[in-house]
């Protein structure tokens, strides 16, 4: 079975704020087996200790709540740290 899926970053929003930089990335895909869209999101943070990555894939299948979860965390200046309990919080409430 030959599947073949493209991403596309659909938005990116880069912050700075007191040596902690974020740089989010909502990120639009296929489902090889549904053909479903899939958004899922991307942080990097940067402080002096280092560099944090953090991806969550499949945040929403839907596109207007994959833009508020990440107008969410861009407003909340998330890091990729605590990326993971934000995302279970957010979706708790769907």
């Amino acid at each position: 079975m030959n599947t073949r899926t493209e991403s596309t970053i659909l938005f990116t929003n880069c912050t700075a704020e007191e040596q902690i930089y974020n740089c989010y990335r909502l990120i639009h895909t296929v489902d090889a087996f549904l053909g479903d869209d899939v958004f899922s999101v991307f942080i990097t943070t940067k402080t002096d200790d280092g560099l944090d990555e953090e991806f969550v894939y499949d945040i929403a299948r839907d596109e207007q709540m994959a833009k508020d979860f990440f107008s969410h965390i861009c407003r909340e200046r998330v890091t990729a740290c605590t990326l993971q309990d934000i995302a279970k919080d957010f979706l708790a409430d769907f």
